[in-house]
């Protein structure tokens, strides 16, 4: 996410933002499936939340949108803390299925 918050700052650079913030969206999907198969559906209200920032986000990054740089920034931080939950989660997930095997 990094990477996307330095791309925000620079409009040249929107393309590749646009190409890692994607990637990331690809991880939390293969993320989801991973819990579906553990038979776990942990973050769909998270992904469902997460629809509107990235929404947003990718507006802002494809100069799309009316969106300005604060409200990128405001949406990207936003997804960062919910990529954080989605760690711990992962985490602890991680912990339990361990101990089951």
């Amino acid at each position: 996410l990094g990477k996307v918050r330095e791309c925000i700052h620079d409009s040249i650079h929107h393309h590749f933002g646009l190409t890692n913030f994607k990637s990331i969206l690809h991880t939390i999907d293969l993320f989801h499936k991973k819990l579906l198969e553990r038979g776990e559906d942990g973050i769909a209200g998270i992904k469902k939340d997460l629809d509107y920032p990235v929404k947003k986000i990718i507006s802002y990054l494809n100069e799309e949108g009316t969106e300005d740089q604060k409200q990128a920034e405001i949406n990207l931080d936003y997804l960062s803390r919910q990529v954080d939950i989605m760690e711990k989660m992962a985490l602890e997930m991680d912990e339990k299925y361990k101990k089951r095997v």
